[in-house]
């Protein structure tokens, strides 16, 4: 969660100054924003040992 906690705020801060009239638009950051929190989120993700039987 490292990166995606700032990335949701730039994106509500940009929705928040330039209240843009394009849906897509608006939407793109929000999108990229949740794209790099999975991300990060995965990445920061230790995988569970193997159990040796």
């Amino acid at each position: 969660m490292q990166w995606g906690a700032p990335a949701f705020t730039l994106a509500g801060a940009f929705l928040m100054a330039a209240r843009p009239h394009q849906v897509v638009g608006a939407l793109t950051p929000i999108a990229v924003a949740a794209a790099v929190a999975v991300a990060a989120f995965t990445a920061a993700r230790v995988p569970e040992p193997e159990v040796v039987r």
